[in-house]
């Protein structure tokens, strides 16, 4: 049986994010952020070598010093995309108190990550570092001042992630979490397997559990072409799809008796992103989301 997903408290999470926008709007203001700048000023070593499918990262302290390595086998550029994303990962493990603790308390001991990886969903460190990686790249400030109210597609991700010079599947994830329109995504191998997805808040409001695979309606689908197809061939493309196709509780009585039913027939956009040799994103959005209602907030305990 697998893990648990690891979930970060809402006070938590909010201590990372202010810790990690804080350094990014002072260090860049509104503008690109660059993690290797950040590691100089931090007065960490790097170290850009080839290592196969060892990590992506790694944060090592020796017991005088933390010094970060960064695999451009699995990372190419560090200045964007993936290997930006990962050196903030590796700040985070950094800058993070009980992170630093830890590993000044146990030297020696290495802290290799994978990006997007079933470990960074089930540990809570892992989630942590991502949480912080993702605010800083992609700061809400930032983030606000630079999306706005845009029409809901796949475009406006691909234009973000270059002006924030970040990795698509981050700035997805950023889109589920600011939601500027009402969003899905889901992440696939390069098999074609699926490995997680993610909603925007008024979307998993209304329809609670998202697909995680291509049986019945959903084989019909743009994503189940692609991966009939091969991965490889797969190209950034579209298609009008419905709510409920993606959404197996669209279909169970219980469901229904506390949602409108025009939210389950809403004509939505599919959309395939290739991430190269990583493999693809569905991303789920459109108009017929513009009128999904804004959850209550949920109480908060003191």
């Amino acid at each position: 049986m697998p893990a648990p997903r690891a979930i970060v408290a809402p006070q938590r999470k909010k201590e990372i994010v202010t810790l990690a926008e804080g350094f990014a709007i002072e260090a860049f203001g509104f503008g690109a952020v660059h993690p290797e700048q950040l590691i100089e000023e931090a007065d960490l070593t790097l170290s850009r070598g080839r290592y196969g499918d060892a990590f992506d990262g790694m944060l090592e302290y020796d017991g005088e010093g933390f010094h970060i390595y960064a695999n451009l086998d699995r990372l190419g550029r560090l200045d964007e995309g993936r290997g930006a994303f990962t050196l903030g990962h590796e700040l985070g493990h950094f800058y993070i108190d009980e992170h630093r603790h830890w590993m000044e308390a146990n030297p020696g001991k290495n802290h290799p990550s994978f990006l997007f990886s079933s470990q960074a969903k089930d540990t809570l460190h892992e989630r942590e570092a991502d949480i912080f990686a993702s605010s800083l790249i992609m700061p809400s400030p930032s983030f606000r001042r630079h999306v706005r109210a845009p029409a809901p597609s796949a475009d406006v991700v691909l234009e973000t992630a270059g002006f924030f010079r970040c990795s698509i599947t981050s700035t997805a994830i950023r889109f589920c979490e600011m939601e500027p329109f009402p969003c899905a995504i889901i992440r696939w191998s390069d098999t074609g397997a699926h490995l997680w997805g993610r909603m925007s808040a008024r979307v998993q409001s209304v329809y609670g559990t998202l697909a995680r695979d291509l049986a019945d309606d959903r084989s019909q689908s743009l994503t189940a072409e692609a991966i009939r197809q091969g991965l490889p061939t797969a190209r950034q493309s579209r298609r009008t799809t419905v709510s409920e196709v993606w959404f197996p509780w669209a279909e169970t009585r219980s469901l229904r008796k506390h949602a409108r039913l025009e939210n389950f027939s809403a004509a939505i956009d599919e959309h395939i992103i290739p991430l190269g040799g990583y493999g693809f994103l569905t991303l789920l959005c459109g108009h017929g989301w513009g009128a999904l209602p804004t959850p209550s907030p949920q109480p908060t305990w003191s």
